[in-house]
């Protein structure tokens, strides 16, 4: 199992970076479990809030 922190995430979401965004893809897509704990949520809240991103992505 691995844990997810907040940039992984961001990078993943946003894609605002192609060479970040793939290696957070990288992690996420290995098929294997993995675990996000309550801060990294609220830190990702606080990054991402409830205004759309350049990727169309909503929280």
């Amino acid at each position: 199992m691995i844990g997810l922190d907040t940039n992984i995430l961001v990078r993943y979401l946003t894609r605002d970076d192609e060479q970040q965004w793939r290696q957070a893809a990288d992690q996420i897509q290995q098929n294997q479990p993995v675990i996000i704990s309550e801060f990294e949520v609220i830190c990702r809240r606080w990054l991402l809030p409830l205004t759309p991103c350049s990727t169309g992505y909503r929280s």
